[in-house]
């Protein structure tokens, strides 16, 4: 019953968003507090309203693989999503290689790459 409800709150904040973006939006612009720009989907209910509302994901979890990765790794992030941790950690690192399968999350972490002047990640 708790997930059917939470599933229900989901798709009215998804419609209120919409509603509120309009029906054409495909992606608003988010100012981190890692300083970056991150693109995400305005019905993104999950990584993009954390980035939308408080202005980062995972925040401690992204300080904890700061302090692991070295200046010389390799880095490889299965599961990128729109690059919200990809984006700030591929500045501590050599090279990044990101993989999304979601094709709407994949075109928006291109977006945010490029947004970035991410140079070092594929």
């Amino acid at each position: 019953m708790l997930s059917l409800l939470k599933r229900l709150a989901q798709r009215l904040l998804a419609a209120a968003t919409r509603r509120l973006v309009g029906p054409h939006a495909k992606a608003v612009l988010v100012a981190t507090d890692d300083g970056d720009w991150l693109a995400v989907d305005p019905q993104d209910q999950g990584v993009g309203r954390q980035l939308r509302w408080f202005g980062a994901y995972q925040a401690n979890e992204l300080a904890r693989l700061k302090r692991l990765i070295q200046p010389t790794d390799r880095v490889l992030v299965v599961g990128a999503h729109v690059g919200a941790l990809v984006v700030p950690l591929a500045r501590v690192c050599t090279h990044m290689v990101a993989i999304e399968a979601n094709p709407v999350s994949f075109c928006l972490l291109q977006l945010n790459l490029k947004i970035n002047a991410t140079a070092n990640c594929q």
